[in-house]
């Protein structure tokens, strides 16, 4: 059976599957490693079926965008001085249909050292930084 297919019909079952191939169970408990899934089915208590896993062409590329991606740009690890690393995001809360679902500009900054973090919903993308200065402020 098609792994695509048996990840399908293992879903819509109304009863919990007892068995099935460490290839379904890889898809079905979101691409952890051989390892993890087979224990995730343990512990579920599903029978994995004799054979190895395939390699898929999600988990490789996954593999190789999270091996050239550094924690910061020069490489090193969490700062242990306040605001002396912060990392920044703005984001829009979209629709499924692609179309910005509200009007406001999400904010987000955490300080690497601490970890506190502070966000908020602004009208427009230049409102936040007078506050988000204010906090920088306050955190020093």
């Amino acid at each position: 059976m098609n792994p695509s297919l048996e990840v399908g019909a293992a879903l819509q079952s109304n009863e919990d599957p007892k068995s099935m191939t460490v290839n379904c169970a890889h898809k079905l408990f979101g691409h952890h490693s051989e390892v993890w899934t087979r224990q995730i089915a343990k512990a579920l208590g599903i029978t994995i079926t004799q054979g190895s896993m395939e390699t898929f062409e999600a988990c490789d590329i996954a593999k190789a965008r999270q091996k050239n991606t550094t924690q910061d740009s020069q490489g090193q690890g969490k700062s242990t001085i306040y605001n002396e690393k912060v990392y920044s995001d703005l984001s829009y809360v979209y629709s499924p249909n692609q179309k910005r679902a509200y009007k406001y500009v999400w904010h987000v900054m955490i300080d690497s050292a601490t970890g506190l973090g502070k966000d908020g919903f602004y009208k427009a993308k230049i409102s936040f930084i007078e506050l988000a200065c204010q906090q920088l402020q306050k955190w020093k």
